[in-house]
C-alpha cells in the first residue's frame, strides 16, 4: 500500500471579524510527500514425468509522490514506456489471472501491468498434446511451440487469423505434429 502524507507547508489563515463577516488572509499551501513499491512474479509449470516446462513473468513498480507522481514499471525486467508523471499513475496494479475460454476449449494464463500484458493460450489436441500461443499483437495470436508427452516441440504450422475452432495432434510413432488445422487431423 502506498504510503502518502499531506504537508503543510503554510497554514489557512481564516480572519473572522466580531461583526460576523470574515475572509482568506492565506488559502495555505501544501505538498504530499510519500512512495510505494510493488512486485511480483507469476510462474506457469507444467511437468509430466521428468519433462517440466515453465514460463515466468515478473513485475515491479515503484511511484515516489511529492509534488507530481514519477512512476517507473518493468515487467520481464524491460521498463514499461510511458508510466511518466502524474497522480493517475500512482500505485500501478499488476495482475495474473488464470481463466478458461470454454467456447473454444481455450485455458489461459496472463499478466497485465499498466499498458502491456502477455497472455499464454493452451489449447488442448489429440493424443495428448497441448499447444501454447501467445498474443503477438491483439488480435494475432503464435504459436510458440507444443508440449507433447516425448517433450516440447518448436511450433509447426500458424495460428488462424481467426478463432474459428482449429484442430492438431501428436502422432507418439513418428513425432509428427499438426497445430492450427482447419480440419481433423487422423494419423494412419
Amino acid at each position: 500500500m502506498p504510503v502518502i502524507n499531506v504537508v503543510t507547508d503554510e497554514q489557512v489563515v481564516h480572519l473572522i471579524y466580531t461583526d460576523g463577516h470574515g475572509g482568506v488572509e492565506n488559502d495555505g499551501k501544501y505538498h504530499f510527500e510519500g512512495s510505494t513499491a510493488a512486485e511480483g512474479a507469476l510462474t506457469i509449470t507444467i511437468a509430466h514425468g521428468d519433462y517440466r516446462w515453465t514460463r515466468s513473468y515478473t513485475f515491479s513498480s515503484q511511484s515516489v509522490l511529492n509534488d507530481l507522481v514519477y512512476t517507473t514499471a518493468y515487467f520481464n525486467g524491460e521498463q514499461l514506456p510511458n508510466i511518466g508523471t502524474g497522480r493517475a499513475g500512482f500505485g500501478i496494479i499488476a495482475t495474473g489471472e488464470l481463466w478458461a475460454d470454454v467456447g473454444q476449449f481455450r485455458p489461459s494464463v496472463g499478466v497485465s501491468m499498466a499498458n502491456v500484458s502477455d497472455v499464454t493460450y493452451f489449447y488442448l489436441y489429440s493424443n495428448n498434446c497441448l499447444a501454447l500461443a501467445t498474443v503477438t499483437d491483439y488480435p494475432k495470436h503464435k504459436f510458440y511451440g507444443a508440449i507433447t508427452p516425448d517433450g516440447f516441440i518448436p511450433p509447426v504450422g500458424e495460428h488462424p487469423t481467426d478463432f474459428s475452432p482449429h484442430f492438431g495432434s501428436y502422432h507418439p510413432f513418428t513425432g509428427q505434429l499438426m497445430l492450427g488445422s482447419s480440419k481433423p487431423v487422423n494419423w494412419i
